[in-house]
């Protein structure tokens, strides 16, 4: 059975674009929450039905294959690093959003951000978590670091993979306040797959993420202290992000030893 190839990403690509462009069109009829369904749904959908069609093994092309439970700890050990590093990130990106002049339009953004998140808390537990920990991550990244990202790591490498994907991870989000955090995400998440070989460790790294956020929504009520961490912090936070990511590295290259002359 063939893996795919950057044809193969191209026709996701532009399968998914068409049924994004129908949830755009429901969002503009006044249906937000069906229009999000609807994206999330195809996100998921497209991958595998392209991958049935095109004789491909859908679950195996899109990197549905085991992890080792080493690979589960330090994926979720470089997780846990870079949330610090993200909230870093955020201050970065605030004070260039504000020297751009695009204040007020961030702002927008976060309280719309605020206002769905706190509407999912309102619904309960079980609903907030799937539809912020569970529905995004495993329909995401099924697009995203599927046979889109696998057909241009085959063709081109994974510098045009990882570029490829993250900046379209945050395009689709359409948020000038999530930008810069949709890249470094995006980049981030391809590296586990890249490095790990199944797209279990990017949704498992994605769902980490947007649990951390639905905590901390939760235990402040939507409205987010600025908290100010010494420098060591950030240095800490990263240390152990790299040394999680080399262990990766080394587990990728002892499980799979032509994978250093790729």
């Amino acid at each position: 059975m063939r893996e795919p190839d950057a044809l193969d990403s191209a026709r996701v690509l532009a399968l998914a674009l068409l049924a994004v462009g129908g949830a755009w069109l429901l969002f503009w009829a006044g249906l937000p929450v069906v229009a999000n369904v609807f994206q999330q749904a195809m996100f998921l959908a497209t991958p595998l039905l392209y991958a049935r069609g095109a004789g491909l093994r859908p679950f195996a092309a899109n990197g549905y294959l085991p992890l080792r439970l080493r690979q589960v700890l330090l994926v979720l050990v470089a997780s846990l690093g870079t949330l610090w590093l993200l909230y870093g990130l955020t201050h970065v990106q605030t004070k260039v959003i504000e020297k751009a002049g695009y204040k007020k339009e961030a702002e927008a953004e976060e309280r719309h951000i605020r206002e769905s998140i706190q509407h999912s808390q309102e619904q309960g537990v079980a609903p907030a978590l799937g539809l912020l920990v569970l529905i995004p991550p495993l329909c995401e990244e099924t697009f995203f670091r599927g046979i889109l990202f696998r057909g241009l790591l085959n063709r081109f490498g994974i510098g045009v993979a990882l570029g490829v994907t993250s900046v379209l991870f945050a395009y689709f989000h359409q948020t000038i306040v999530q930008t810069v955090l949709m890249v470094f995400l995006g980049c981030y998440f391809g590296t586990l797959v890249y490095l790990t070989g199944s797209l279990w460790s990017s949704m498992l790294a994605h769902a980490v993420n947007n649990f951390v956020v639905l905590l901390m929504m939760w235990r402040y009520k939507g409205d987010l202290p600025e908290f100010r961490a010494p420098w060591w912090m950030y240095v800490f936070s990263a240390l152990v992000f790299i040394l999680a990511m080399t262990a990766l590295a080394f587990e990728r290259q002892r499980h799979d030893p032509t994978s250093s002359k790729r």
